[in-house]
Order: structure tokens, then sequence, then C-alpha cells
């Protein structure tokens, strides 16, 4: 059997529509294209792969109707849709900072159109020389104009080789800074030699910022190798990107709140920059309060057992919970201690509703804890605040949270006994989290000169 054996039947007409069959190509094509859309707009993860068949249908229906240019196109966006898939679950979805949004500069308008000429009158020549396209001109007008939309999705990544005695090299670099930064660069700010150089490229005035470090001492360098002891010149991002993060999590009435707070105690009574030390409350007990204060202004004699939970507050509380842990990473210490978070979330959702939450499960997925203390049920008696009715839960919560954690590969601690033991345990856990540091790749040196590669760029 033939590929077009196998794609015959898409090309079947499934309905008529104004005297105009319509196939299954072109159904299946808008279908997919609306539901990605919808997708992109819920920033869903499953917008890259209902995207890609969107693209593949379209290389079909394009092809069957001679844009072959158009059909080429869909190549491009598959690969940027791979490339965004993979950003995706590698962490560069929802959540992380946004990335700077700018108008297209005049001269960005200038280049673009002048390629969007040569590649569409290019491109029209190629369809009409190789090609039986009824419409090359249009074809290709179409094309151009796409490619130069896209472009401004795109930034610039410099990974040139460094040789800051090399014109050949330092012009290579140039090329990448007029590309990302195509209008008038008035100044330059470094710390570094090469800012004279640099400056003088881009003709513009060179200023020298603390080149001693005295007013500021700190360098990437510095960073690199010690963090913690750079922390108060680390700006908020940083912190928050580099902060190791301990989540305590268990089932209901084991300590989790008692141990987040004594824990987040404990290290803010080292002093310094660990004086900053938090712990970030769990947004779910609130979210119940107010559920069960709600309930009672209709309900006067209302109690915890007649609370409803529908499946779309857990994604609710997840979000929250993440950005109180986000907000309270950019201003802590370099340790955040978290009364529970996303993860934990996916296993609440299936205590109460039963199964695992999709949108839950793809926030706790993009989730950066390092460390997850869970807090055994034995020996801890159940006492009802309120807000709690499973004590014959959690054994079956215990084990829960252990399976999911080992599943999804998490690094975690149990941690049993009376309280102290608990808090010898946890401190233990979190001092060798922290003794191991943060690994980064060493700057490559230059050939001439002595900026590594990341202070350069």
């Amino acid at each position: 059997m033939s590929l077009a054996d196998v794609l015959a039947p898409l090309q079947q007409p499934l309905f008529t529509l104004l005297g105009t069959p319509v196939s299954w190509t072109e159904v299946l094509g808008f279908g997919s294209g609306a539901l990605c859309v919808w997708l992109v707009a819920r920033q869903h993860i499953a917008n890259w792969p209902v995207g890609i068949a969107n693209n593949v249908l379209f290389v079909l229906l394009f092809t069957q109707a001679g844009l072959y240019a158009d059909a080429g196109l869909q190549v491009v966006f598959i690969t940027l849709a791979v490339y965004g898939w993979w950003t995706w679950t590698h962490g560069g979805g929802p959540g992380s900072d946004a990335l700077p949004v700018r108008r297209t500069t005049r001269t960005e308008w200038t280049w673009l159109l002048a390629a969007g000429v040569v590649g569409a009158l290019g491109l029209t020549l190629l369809l009409e020389h190789a090609t039986d396209s009824d419409v090359p001109f249009w074809d290709a007008l179409t094309t151009a104009l796409s490619l130069m939309a896209t472009y401004g999705q795109f930034g610039a990544v410099d990974d040139i080789p460094v040789d800051i005695t090399d014109p050949a090299v330092w012009d290579a670099h140039m090329a990448v800074f007029r590309a990302a930064v195509p209008g008038r660069v008035d100044a330059v700010f470094t710390s570094e030699a090469y800012g004279e150089e640099l400056a003088r490229r881009f003709r513009a005035d060179s200023i020298c910022v603390d080149p001693g470090r005295s007013v500021f001492p700190v360098s990437g360098t510095a960073v690199r190798k010690d963090p913690v002891a750079c922390w108060d010149f680390l700006e908020p991002p940083v912190r928050a990107a580099l902060a190791r993060r301990v989540v305590v999590l268990g089932a209901e009435s084991t300590g989790t709140t008692t141990l987040a707070e004594a824990l987040a105690a404990h290290y803010r009574a080292r002093g310094g920059v660990w004086s900053r030390t938090a712990a970030v409350p769990e947004y779910g007990r609130e979210f119940s309060e107010r559920k069960l204060a709600a309930l009672r202004a209709e309900r006067p004699g209302a109690s915890w057992p007649d609370v409803r939970f529908d499946s779309d507050d857990f994604p609710l509380i997840a979000r929250r919970q993440t950005e109180l842990e986000n907000a309270a990473a950019r201003i802590g210490s370099p340790v955040l201690i978290c009364d529970t978070d996303a993860f934990a979330t996916t296993v609440w959702h299936e205590r109460y509703l039963g199964g695992q939450h999709e949108e839950v499960a793809r926030i706790a997925a993009a989730g950066l804890g390092d460390l997850w203390l869970l807090t055994d049920h034995e020996g801890v008696p159940f006492e009802d605040d309120g807000l709690r009715d499973g004590e014959h839960l959690r054994p079956w919560m215990t084990a829960r949270f252990a399976e999911e954690l080992t599943r999804t590969g998490r690094r975690f601690v149990t941690v049993t006994g009376p309280h102290e033991q608990r808090l010898a345990t946890a401190v233990a856990a979190v001092d060798e989290l922290l003794a191991e540091g943060r690994h980064f790749a060493d700057p490559l040196p230059t050939r001439g000169g002595d900026a590594p590669v990341s202070e350069f760029r």
C-alpha cells in the first residue's frame, strides 16, 4: 500500500458547502487549528502536538492545491512547534518570567521589507520554473509575509567563541549584536576591559562602572563560586531561581505546618542573609476556610463534612500556591520552606474527587522544588480543627504521597517520630542539600584576554 492510498480517504468530500465539496483534510485542518488556538489561550501544553497535526494537514491541503511554498512553510512551523514543545517540557512554559515585548524598530522594518521583497521574488521564480503552481506569485508572497511575521517571535543567541584580540571574532559578535539591537546605541555600560572596543564599534559612549568592584563587590565569577555570599547583590528573579526550595507535605494532622515553621525558624537563626528565610503558608487551608464560611452564610449550621469541592477548585489552589512560593523566593534567603506545593495538590485532588487533574499535574510539573519532606502519620494524634475529617485516610494519603514522589523522581525524605526528631531529620536533609551548592558551567577562557565568555555577553 502506497502513501497515496493511505491519504486517499482524507481527500474524499465529507459534505458540500455552497456548491463546493469540503474534504476531510479541510475539516480536520480547520478543527485542529481552532482547537490549537483554544489550547494556546488556556496555556495548555497539548497545543503543541495539536498544532503539529494541524501543520501536517495543511501540508497535504496546500500540496493538493498546488501551493507548494505554503506547504513548505508548514515544515518551518512544525520545526518551531517541536522547539516550543521541548521548551515547555523543560521549564519554559507558563509560569516562567515573561519575555520582554517591544515594537519593531524602523531599521528592522526596512530590513524586513527588503528581505520580504527579495524572498517573494525568489520564491516566485522558483515556483514558476520548478513546480506546476498556478499562482506562484501569491503563493510566494503569503509565504514571505508569514516568515516576516515569524521573525518577531525570536531573540538572538550569541554562542560565538570569544577572542577580544581578533577583529574577525569581533565582527562576528557585532553581527549578532546588531541583529538583536538594530537601533542606535547611545552608551555601553561595563566593568570590563572590552567595554571600550564594544562602545567604539557601536559608535557609543563607553561608561566604565566600578571596574575594581569596590562599590558593588560582585561579579559573575563570584556568583558562580558562591551564590550565597553574593545573595544581597542578586536581583529578585535571580534569587528566585537560585533559592533551594524545600516542601513539607503530608496527610491531615501530621504536623506539616508545625515542621515547616520550625524549619524556617531554624535557618532564620543563622542570621545574615538567612534571617529572611520564610515558610510559605498553605493556600489550600485559606481557600477551605473561605469555602466553609461561604457555606455557613447560606446554612448557619453547616460543618466541614458538608463542604464540597469542584474539580476546578484545585488548579486555582495550585496556581495560587505557586504564586505565593515564587513571590517569597524573590525576597527570601537561599532556602525557602514551603508548607505544601502544587505537587501535593495533585494528591489532594485524588483524595477529594478521585483521580488526577491534568491541569494541576501540569502546574506541578513546572515546579521548582528541590527536596520534599513527607511527614508520617504514625505517632501523631489526629486533631480535628474544624477543617479535617480524614483520620481514617491518613495511612492511604501517606502511602500515596510516597508513591507519587517516587514515581515522579522527586527527592524526598520521610520524617518520623516526635517533633524534635522530625526537625533534626529535616535539618540534616536540608543541610545536605545546601552543602551540595549550585553547579555552574565553568566560563570558557578567551584566547586574547581574561574576560570569560559569560561576562563578555
